[in-house]
């Protein structure tokens, strides 16, 4: 081989390999300024938060699967994860039943404080990933949102952003959850989503399908609260549930639409 077709070769490669270093970095920089936003946050509203909890690797080792609970209330669905009891009752669910949970890797969402304690010790006990008071949103300036006596999302259908505490609503920080799963998954994880967001999810929905993060997920199960929907544009908590089914579909994509269920 001349030195000077080795010398093209040497170049060619060069080049590759830098191109995939930008794009690599060009993810983890805009993770990070999700992340930075975050931190910035907790100081304006003083309300601390341990970054680290959400800083992690953006390069992942492949395991037997990713459970991602999206919503996890007082945990519920993380305690069956974890006795291998996920949903066996409901016909719907269609989870491989013979895994061992202690090889997933666990996240838990969950933007109400009040749930904090009870995700924390189940945290402590099974050793999950857990994102208390932050909501998995499409940006990452926080958000502030109505609340009932009941502790649910009220019926008021604009969004709220507010500097200020107000006891009529919940303050919570926000991630930009498309770019974070692009950021911890990859195609070759089995991906498993639980998302229970009491009005936010519409939005959710809308930039995972809208930036193809959809197609990461294996198995979504999906609850929606058309009357709690909380949406610049009012049409669509009617579309959302048509184009997740519709991508879901297509040839690329290899996400199985498990459940979707709605609730009045």
């Amino acid at each position: 081989m001349s030195r000077r077709l080795w010398r093209h070769i040497t170049i060619f490669f060069s080049i590759v390999c830098a191109l995939f270093i930008l794009n690599l970095f060009g993810e983890y920089y805009s993770l990070n300024v999700d992340l930075k936003r975050v931190h910035e946050l907790s100081k304006e509203w003083g309300m601390p938060y341990d970054l680290n909890l959400i800083n992690r690797p953006l390069i992942v080792m492949q395991t037997e699967g990713v459970f991602i609970d999206v919503g996890s209330g007082a945990g519920d669905a993380l305690i069956k994860f974890y006795k291998g009891k996920v949903y066996k009752d409901d016909p719907n669910f269609n989870m491989v039943m013979d895994y061992d949970p202690w090889k997933w890797r666990v996240y838990a969402f969950e933007a109400d404080p009040k749930y904090t304690s009870q995700l924390v010790k189940l945290e402590e006990r099974f050793k999950f990933s857990l994102y208390s008071n932050m909501a998995a949103w499409v940006h990452d300036e926080g958000l502030m949102y109505p609340v009932n006596r009941t502790g649910v999302p009220s019926r008021t259908h604009n969004l709220v952003r507010e500097k200020e505490h107000n006891p009529g609503y919940i303050s919570a920080f926000s991630i930009n959850f498309p770019l974070w799963l692009r950021g911890y998954v990859t195609k070759k994880d089995f991906v498993v989503v639980r998302m229970n967001l009491r009005g936010l999810e519409f939005e959710v929905l809308d930039k995972l399908v809208s930036d193809l993060s959809l197609c990461l997920i294996d198995q979504l199960y999906v609850d929606y609260y058309p009357k709690l929907a909380i949406t610049k544009d009012p049409s669509i908590p009617a579309e959302i549930p048509g184009w997740v089914t519709r991508m879901s579909r297509m040839a690329d994509c290899s996400t199985e639409i498990v459940m979707q269920s709605e609730h009045v």
